[in-house]
């Protein structure tokens, strides 16, 4: 066990014997869920955003190296779109992820 598990059950052993309700008990762990879960689905959003401007930048690539072909129109809505998706993603990161408090 690491030290956090080790701190977090002394703590809840403490706060029990001094006869702690569940809700205060919940309180103290809520940092501690939270900041594994901004971790979690933090990395996870990272590397969505990064496949989709990966995978934008590779079609790019492929069309300037005329190795693909592409309307203008269909080049210009992709682009668009990934803007589009990355801005969503990153406003949801922010504004749920990590609340102002």
């Amino acid at each position: 066990m690491d030290d956090l598990t080790k701190g977090l059950e002394s703590a809840i052993a403490e706060r029990l014997k001094e006869g702690s309700t569940a809700a205060e008990i919940a309180a103290l762990l809520e940092p501690v869920v939270k900041s594994n879960l901004q971790a979690k689905y933090g990395r996870a959003f990272l590397w969505l955003i990064a496949g989709l401007d990966g995978a934008v930048v590779v079609i790019v690539l492929l069309l300037g190296l005329n190795l693909l072909k592409l309307e203008a129109k269909v080049v210009m809505t992709l682009i668009g779109a990934t803007v589009v998706q990355t801005g969503s993603i990153c406003y949801l990161i922010a504004a749920y992820l990590f609340p102002k408090t």
